[in-house]
């Protein structure tokens, strides 16, 4: 979060995570969206270069595995591109820093059935209250706990 809050990425707009570790992108998307910022994670680079999201206002990727070409690709659609690491970071603790938007949310990539990408945008709202549906019909067991 203090990396982020530290160079002004707080606030509404849509971060692109071109990020394939999934450990990564899951540390990095949610310290985006506690800072205001929706969050969509695209496979590879030729994919930045097929987004079609106005509100885009930066791509992150882990500054230890920069995407070959990916510069490139941000500096042709004027998108900066934030090679994000932790090292010497001092934290931001939660309430430290609240945008004034509330938290953003998640941008799912699916192609359905018909091939063709399409873009679902998932509310913090919804996932409250889909953890709490859960929490509440789930039971607990040995292995953690479990949906019923």
């Amino acid at each position: 979060r203090g990396f982020f809050a530290r160079r002004g990425w707080v606030g509404e707009g849509v971060a692109v995570l071109a990020i394939a570790d999934l450990l990564g992108f899951w540390v990095v998307s949610l310290a985006l969206r506690s800072l205001g910022l929706t969050t969509i994670m695209l496979p590879s680079v030729e994919d930045v270069d097929d987004l079609r999201l106005p509100d885009a206002r930066c791509v992150v990727c882990m500054a230890q595995f920069v995407w070959p070409g990916l510069d490139e690709v941000c500096a042709a659609r004027g998108l900066p591109l934030v090679a994000f690491s932790a090292d010497g970071e001092a934290p931001l603790y939660i309430d430290a820093q609240r945008p004034p938007s509330g938290p953003g949310g998640a941008i799912l990539r699916t192609s359905a059935t018909t091939g063709a990408y399409k873009l679902v945008l998932i509310e913090p709202s919804l996932e409250v209250e889909f953890l709490l549906n859960w929490f509440a019909e789930g039971e607990a067991s040995n292995d953690g706990w479990r949906a019923k």
